[in-house]
């Protein structure tokens, strides 16, 4: 009788901690989802602030190129 409780109380102990286990793996893997999705975000982040970057240089180059134009205009008139 004895040893038969032993035995249940064993098995009890066994599956509870398989379900912690297994709870400790699901948060994990909520854990690496939630990381995956930071690193994503801040790609994202640093793709446009790269095209913006890119955009302003490139907004910077056409008006140095309109004002040489203008200063040679004027230059050559």
């Amino acid at each position: 009788m004895v040893e038969e409780e032993m035995e249940m109380v064993e098995e009890m102990e066994m599956v509870e901690m398989e379900m912690v286990e297994e709870e400790m793996e699901e948060e994990e893997m909520e854990m690496v989802e939630e990381e995956m999705e930071m690193v994503e975000e801040e790609e994202e982040e640093m793709v446009k602030e790269e095209e913006e970057e890119e955009e302003m240089v490139k907004e910077e180059e056409e008006e140095r190129v309109g004002r040489l134009r203008q200063w040679t205009g004027l230059s050559a008139g």
